[in-house]
């Protein structure tokens, strides 16, 4: 199954009726795991974005897809600081929205990415709730580790 953008996902109604205690579980799992997010996340926020992307609306710099109808993926596509001649699909946000194997949605991640012209995907761990079993998880789909974020309250 081919990624869907978000907009014209079907259920999009269903999943955003359900974004306020979705997104609230997602926060809170995170925290527990010494994250803190809670502070630095405004959930109202993100569920307008997530909303905006579902109508179809132009985010500037965002973009959604639903991947094999089991995963939301909120990413953009840009060129690293480093290398003006690579593309990047760099994930924003991924979740879980429906029953189906995980390999299918990242087999659609990588069409996704070369079909955007990326030559790299970027995924991170920054709201899940084991770090640990998602950075094993995307091991096994051909990820590495390249680097830790450390982020200060001001």
């Amino acid at each position: 199954m081919a990624a869907v953008p978000f907009h014209e996902y079907p259920h999009r109604a269903e999943l955003m009726q359900r974004a306020p205690e979705i997104m609230a579980s997602v926060m809170q799992r995170a925290s527990g795991k010494g994250k803190n997010w809670d502070s630095r996340t405004d959930i109202e926020a993100a569920i307008a974005i997530a909303q905006a992307l579902a109508d179809g609306q132009d985010i500037p710099g965002l973009q959604a897809a639903v991947l094999n109808n089991s995963h939301l993926l909120i990413y953009n596509i840009g060129s690293p600081w480093f290398s003006s001649s690579k593309v990047w699909l760099i994930e924003q946000f991924f979740i879980r929205i429906g029953r189906g194997p995980v390999a299918c949605a990242m087999r659609d991640l990588d069409d996704l990415a070369r079909a955007q012209g990326a030559t790299t995907v970027v995924m991170a761990t920054s709201l899940a709730a084991n770090d640990t079993a998602l950075g094993r998880l995307y091991a096994q789909h051909g990820y590495g580790a390249q680097s830790t974020q450390h982020i200060k309250e001001l």
